[in-house]
């Protein structure tokens, strides 16, 4: 399979019950797409994380430990275009940003 490459236009977060290994899920649309194209897991402090993966289909599925889930939102929030890309060589996947110009400020930053 070549690999992944994914600009998302829309996500769905659902959080699950503390009875389950994860908490989070975030389900990632590229443009035009009615299914997932990706899904993010974030599974709770003291559980083993399985490897992240791409299926068949070109799902991408990274998982993710919990701690990282409000970088990663607030990511999703904050930035345009977002992509989300599997290399099948290195079986790793990732989400980045489009390229910024260097010394861009966040505009409406709470935070600042």
């Amino acid at each position: 399979m070549p690999n992944v490459n994914y600009e998302i236009e829309r996500y769905w977060i659902y959080h699950l019950p503390a009875s389950d290994k994860t908490s989070t899920h975030i389900l990632c649309y590229a443009s035009g797409s009615s299914s997932p194209n990706a899904h993010l897991v974030f599974y709770r402090d003291g559980v083993s994380i399985p490897a992240s993966a791409c299926g068949s289909n070109s799902v991408i599925w990274l998982r993710c430990a919990a701690f990282q889930f409000h970088e990663i939102i607030e990511t999703l929030r904050r930035e345009k275009p977002m992509f989300i890309y599997w290399n099948e060589s290195s079986n790793r996947g990732f989400i980045y940003t489009g390229h910024e110009p260097v010394g861009e400020e966040e505009l409406n930053d709470p935070g600042s």
